[in-house]
Formats: structure tokens, sequence, C-alpha cells
């Protein structure tokens, strides 16, 4: 798999995920979402697996995050993002 491409959040076919990125966007609309490979931008699965990163308007997290993972990372991060 090739990292630190942009991922598609629907590919998680997750209502509620997708139902908090686009309150995310409408206050965000330029947020998006990165997969990267473990170890890049220090992070991994087992310390940092996600981060936003919001003077560039995106959120990574490590590509070795099973699909269970990638829900719950992306939905901690689009909440930061909400906070901010």
């Amino acid at each position: 798999m090739s990292c630190g491409i942009s991922f598609n959040i629907h590919s998680l076919k997750s209502v509620e995920l997708m139902k908090l990125y686009n309150l995310t966007a409408s206050y965000n609309p330029k947020i998006g979402i990165e997969i990267i490979c473990e170890g890049k931008h220090n992070l991994s699965i087992n310390d940092i697996p996600s981060e936003v990163d919001l003077c560039n308007h995106r959120i990574r997290f490590v590509d070795s995050l099973d699909i269970k993972q990638r829900i719950e990372a992306i939905a901690h991060e689009l909440a930061h993002v909400l906070l901010v």
C-alpha cells in the first residue's frame, strides 16, 4: 500500500463517521484525510496512531490500523477539529 496519500473516508462505510465528517467539513471544508506508513510523521500503532495537522488541514493515521481502529482514530481527530 502506498502511504502519504489521500484516504477515501467513504471506503469505511460508517454512517456515523460520515455524519461527523460532514459536520466538520461544514466548518472546515478544506479538511482532508491521509494514510501514512507506520513511523512517518512520528506516528505508530502503539504510541500515536493518528494526528491532526490544522495548518495543512490534514488528518493522518497509520496504515497498520484495522477498519474499526481507523474509524475510531478519524472520529477522534475530527472531534479535535470541531473543538478548534
